[in-house]
């Protein structure tokens, strides 16, 4: 008779099945493992999925050579960006003179460099697995690896739009403190580690070992996970009583209109602008912002360095001024192009005060390619010639805005640092500009990605930074998705897409700091030391760890 508990009674059918169909197997884990992935991000809003989106190819992996491991995990990685960013073509098309096939073309050179990040990590996981499996007193400690390889290699992997696995959970309960604690590389950690733990398991299960056999990949992993997050509600920022109130203005211009841009036009939107804002309650807000390209004209923030300049242009800086002087009586900020004393063009955020004078203004330093420049035009000239790719010159000076707030408790003013559209998604770079900052603000566009998922993607990616640092964000966005974000990196409240309208946000400021604000990015570094000490040790030893293994 048989025992409950024997071998044969545990063992699934499946591993017999997976090694006599191999390629169709390491297919079928690929297939899974792309669709979890791709449900885990903004398509369902499924974050959760993440968490077992890499258990079908680790599970396979096991029984394949690296180069195998290594075309897979790329077959993965192309689906998964391909996917993902299938916006590509629409938006490359409608922003510039690139169209047909070469839009997807362009999407496939994207998604081949940026899927090459599992390929490798795939490739390196396994060896490095097995060398600590090899050991009995390192190898509890083999899915603790396998995590800190894949955080890795994404945190090291030049890319164009900066996500990462860990952002999957952005909204879950404990993300926000986790954030705060190290930032989104440490959520990808934590993310990565609850799948090679679940992996670990599984293939248990599969060579028949006894339940206790089966469980025990999982005590390491869970040990850990608990450590993170009672030091990540230790550590995490509190909020104060001090609020401020703020208007976030969503203008809503079309992609048409963007697409047109005559003069005439430019006008219509200018009279559209100049009507939202006018039309905010008196001395109500403490501060208005408005999005990336709501000024639809040029600003011209003092004529008589610029001799040349336009006067509908000038007319239309002091109109705009004079619209927040009358109407909300509040600081405000907002986002438009300019032209610099050596007609330069920036795109910029412009500081307007209560009275309507010109209090400063900040230009964008991080530039999008392919969009605001036109990366490799020094090699190959003929690319400046594409239509639609800007030619805007990068600032180098951080945003520090002061407003004054009347409606709340606090006396003094409130330290503002700002970013335009894409660079807020950089997290060393909003944590070296934002200095003393107690309040973030994005001004961006997301017209030109259409009905996709791209600004849900963009707010995930954003709204990290406020975790991180322990500061609300706000986000006005051209034609959505604006939002207000809490200290937790949480969306309090937003705007939804294509609907001209007004954000009343009353917004908590924080009491204390973060670890990731006053520290930096510490735990990446550290896991990629740990990993080339793995590495190494993995390669002294290639001859007990030859592929396949037996």
């Amino acid at each position: 008779m048989t025992r409950p508990n024997s071998p044969s009674r545990l063992r699934l059918p499946l591993p017999d099945w997976l090694a006599t169909h191999r390629r169709t197997s390491g297919l079928i884990a690929v297939l899974a493992s792309a669709l979890l992935f791709v449900l885990a991000f903004p398509t369902t809003e499924l974050g959760p999925l993440a968490l077992i989106a890499l258990v079908p190819v680790l599970v396979a992996m096991r029984s394949r050579t690296r180069w195998q491991r290594f075309r897979l995990g790329w077959l993965l990685g192309i689906a998964v960006e391909l996917t993902l960013f299938r916006w590509i073509p629409f938006t490359m098309t409608e922003m510039t003179s690139i169209a047909g096939p070469l839009t997807w073309l362009m999407a496939l050179a994207y998604a081949l460099w940026h899927g090459l990040r599992l390929g490798v990590f795939l490739a390196l996981a396994e060896p490095l697995r097995r060398a600590l499996a090899t050991r009995p007193r390192l190898a509890p400690w083999a899915g603790v690896a396998v995590a800190l390889i894949y955080l890795v290699v994404e945190w090291l992997w030049p890319v164009i739009f900066p996500w990462m696995l860990g952002h999957a959970l952005w909204e879950a309960p404990g993300a926000g403190e986790l954030l705060a604690l190290q930032g989104v590389p440490l959520l990808t950690f934590v993310v990565a580690l609850v799948n090679a733990g679940l992996a670990d398991a599984w293939w248990s299960k599969y060579r028949g070992q006894a339940p206790g056999s089966v469980a025990k990949p999982l005590l390491v992993p869970l040990a850990v996970l608990v450590l993170l997050l009672v030091l990540a509600f230790i550590f995490a920022p509190r909020a104060s009583d001090e609020t401020l109130r703020v208007a976030i203005v969503q203008p809503n211009f079309t992609l048409a209109e963007k697409k047109k841009a005559t003069l005439a036009l430019r006008k219509t939107l200018l009279d559209r602008i100049d009507a939202q804002i006018r039309a905010l309650p008196r001395d109500t807000f403490d501060l208005v912002i408005a999005s990336e390209g709501a000024f639809p004209m040029w600003w011209v923030l003092d004529a008589d360095s610029h001799p040349g300049a336009s006067s509908a242009m000038i007319d239309a800086t002091r109109r705009i001024a004079r619209a927040v002087a009358e109407g909300p009586h509040a600081d405000a900020i907002i986002g438009g192009l300019r032209q610099d004393e050596n007609k330069h063009t920036r795109n910029s955020a412009v500081h307007i005060g209560r009275d309507g004078g010109i209090l400063g203004h900040y230009d964008k330093q991080t530039l999008v390619p392919f969009s605001e420049y036109m990366p490799f035009v020094g090699l190959i000239p003929s690319l400046g010639e594409i239509r639609g790719v800007g030619n805007v010159l990068e600032g180098d000076t951080p945003c520090a805005f002061d407003v004054m707030p009347t409606q709340g408790k606090r006396s003094g003013p409130v330290h503002v640092a700002c970013g335009i559209c894409y660079e807020s998604m950089f997290a060393d770079r909003t944590r070296a500009d934002a200095g003393q900052a107690e309040l973030l603000v994005n001004l961006t566009i997301d017209t030109w990605f259409g009905n996709s998922t791209a600004p849900r993607m963009h707010l995930m990616t954003q709204a990290s930074r406020a975790a991180e640092l322990g500061v609300p964000l706000l986000r006005s966005a051209l034609t959505g998705i604006s939002a207000q974000v809490d200290i937790h990196g949480r969306v309090v409240a937003s705007l939804p897409v294509d609907v001209p309208g007004v954000l009343d946000a009353t917004v908590v400021l924080s009491h204390g700091t973060t670890v990731f604000r006053e520290l930096g990015q510490l735990f990446a570094p550290l896991g990629a030391l740990l990993v080339l000490s793995g590495l190494v040790d993995a390669f002294r030893r290639r001859k007990l760890l030859r592929d396949p293994p037996a």
